[in-house]
């Protein structure tokens, strides 16, 4: 057993003595020698050296890790240190169930009590050096304090100050428990953390004390982020009060990153961040997420812009709900998101496939999750667009319910607010009135709905527009499937720019089964890409028992494969499919059917471009 005293440390406490002595020469000369060659003179259980020339400590043990973290505090912040094995702190295991944090099975007590970790550096003398994880992991770390003011910055590290970095290191089996900015990595980051991961449990006190001091800020890989933070991956549950986030609770720039574990709080809650005040890039997250207001897959609220993000984790709250980002800024902007086939749900107010409350813009988004809200004011793609705020280029797949106010792409509209070349094929469904398949409200003063469509076979909607109040003229178009899929879209949903935004899939398959696509987003390629599906149907035997294909089931696929109308399908005689033996096997069958359609789309496509 390690004891700690007054940041002294002894393998028992028969050694005191000598080790008291040995240490205190040793801090008294360490100014004097080279970092290389500094040895805490402890026996052979407790020793920190350099076998190379790279200026870093090795650490191999504990016991040379709470060495490192001595000197970090005693003698030198900026000194650096690589793991060259991984390191268990504690033998022990912690589980979180049901709200609890148990060790070996049971709850954390005076009898049941882990070694508690002082973490390397301070928050008033932060970590400047390099920590270098060397792909190897740290375990069975165990910090509790929830005081307002000691109980701050609470991690492996306390605070990595601006020239510190984190690399490839690992945080497995711990739980780390305080008061503000709590992180399995680092409790505040002003410097670099890249490549670490974390599967430990995380928590921050939730509420204000006596003085007014809010809780909160925790986060899986760092609870306050300043500085930056990127390929890192989360797995243990964080959980606490405000700024709450898979990766980190409050934060500057992040990129790269990935959560699979869950995540609660109360307000500020996000998969990623609970908070952003940099850009948020390339995250994804797939842990489910929870909390009372503002709670979102990526982050509870942004102002300066979330890119190419997904979410594919269920997340649910009371009001103000999304699955990117709860509250949008202005000016801020979210391009390039999506919202996977996973729900959204909040029991009060103001939920969005994507966003929200978005007062800034909403760009090139799909939202394909089911978006479930008890209250008003729900969208598939936004739930609010304030004053001023714009969506353009997105398209929801989804079902969106509601109470009132709600809309396959937005369901309140704001002052100057627009939508812009936006679609929805979802179902939309509300108990009161005020309910439209592109908009619910468009009730914003100027607000303008342009270039924006509808099926009107899948909507469940009478109108595009729900309730219109705006001064400027709202356009929706209402349209078939067969309108909005294949090369018809081109002609029906004309506004979209297939140059450089948007494109359309079509293809047979091998089964000759047909394939018709919705138009899709460049960016996310065309995997991305949503279309209906149709087999040949096998109509009446003719004599000689010759299997073949109805002229109305023929020119229906054909309908649907091409997407555009039989009137507008020239030189093709739909009977021919009855006769025509394409392949010259003796037998008219839907092989031949479906070598004739390939062979009149290819062609119709390629004289359209």
């Amino acid at each position: 057993m390690i004891y700690r005293e007054r940041g002294l440390f002894f393998m028992n406490k028969t050694k005191l003595s000598a080790i008291t002595t040995a240490f205190a020469f040793l801090l008294s000369t360490a100014a004097f020698l080279p970092q290389e060659a500094l040895v805490f003179a402890e026996g052979e259980e407790a020793v920190l050296a350099d076998a190379d020339e790279d200026g870093l400590f090795e650490i191999g043990s504990a016991e040379e890790l709470i060495l490192f973290a001595d000197y970090v505090v005693t003698a030198d912040a900026s000194a650096g240190a690589e793991l060259v094995a991984d390191i268990v702190c504690s033998e022990g295991t912690f589980t979180y169930v049901n709200g609890e944090i148990l060790y070996n099975g049971a709850k954390i007590s005076t009898v049941n009590e882990p070694q508690s970790w002082t973490p390397i550096g301070s928050e008033d003398a932060p970590f400047m050096g390099i920590f270098d994880g060397a792909g190897y992991s740290v375990s069975g770390l165990y910090y509790s304090d929830t005081d307002a003011q000691t109980g701050r910055c609470a991690g492996f590290i306390s605070c990595l100050g601006d020239t510190g970095s984190v690399y490839d290191l690992t945080i497995e089996n711990s739980y780390i428990y305080g008061a503000y900015a709590v992180g399995a990595v680092c409790g505040t980051n002003y410097g670099e953390i890249t490549g670490c991961a974390s599967s430990a449990i995380i928590r921050s006190e939730a509420g204000t004390d006596d003085d007014g001091y809010t809780y909160g800020c925790a986060g899986g890989i760092s609870g306050k982020n300043m500085g930056t933070l990127t390929n890192c991956d989360n797995s243990g549950t964080v959980f606490g009060g405000v700024m709450i986030g898979g990766i980190c609770g409050m934060t500057g720039a992040v990129s790269g990153c990935q959560n699979s574990g869950t995540v609660i709080g109360t307000d500020l809650v996000g998969g990623i961040c609970g908070q952003s005040s940099g850009a948020v890039s390339a995250c994804n997250n797939g842990g489910a997420v929870s909390g009372s207001t503002n709670v979102a897959g990526i982050c509870g609220s942004a102002s300066q812009g979330i890119s190419n993000c997904t979410n594919y984790g269920n997340i649910e709250g009371h009001s103000v709900v999304a699955g990117i980002c709860a509250v949008q800024a202005a000016y801020s902007v979210i391009s390039n998101c999506c919202n996977s086939y996973i729900s959204v749900d909040t029991l009060y107010d103001t939920a969005g496939g994507i966003c929200a409350i978005n007062n800034g813009v909403v760009s090139t988004c799909y939202n394909f999750g089911t978006i479930s809200n008890e209250g008003n004011t729900v969208g598939g793609i936004c739930g609010l667009i304030g004053a001023n705020g714009a969506t353009d280029n997105c398209f929801n797949l989804g079902a969106v319910t509601g109470d009132d106010m709600v809309g396959g792409i937005c369901g309140v509209t704001g002052l100057n607010a627009k939508v812009v070349n936006c679609f929805n094929i979802g179902a939309v469904t509300a108990d009161h009135t005020v309910v439209g398949a592109v908009c619910g409200a468009n009730s914003g003063a100027k607000a303008t709905i342009s270039g924006c469509s509808y099926n009107l076979d899948t909507s469940m909607c009478e109108s595009g527009i729900g309730q219109n109040e705006s001064t400027v003229e709202a356009d929706c178009a209402s349209l078939t499937s067969y309108e909005m899929i294949g090369v018809s879209a081109r002609f029906y949903m004309d506004e979209l720019d297939y140059d450089s935004v948007w494109d359309i899939r079509t293809e047979l398959d091998e089964n000759g089964e047909i394939i018709a696509f919705y138009p899709y987003l460049q960016a996310f390629g065309d995997a991305y890409a949503v279309g209906i599906r149709t087999e040949f149907v096998h109509g009446t035997t003719l004599g000689g028992g010759v299997s073949v294909v109805n002229a109305n089931d023929a020119t229906k696929v054909l309908q649907i494969y091409s997407a555009t109308l039989v009137g507008r399908m020239p030189d093709l005689d739909p009977a021919i499919l009855l006769c025509a033996d394409y392949n010259i096997d003796g037998a008219v069958n839907t092989d031949d059917a479906v070598l004739i359609l390939k062979d009149y789309a290819n062609a119709m496509l390629g004289a359209q471009g």
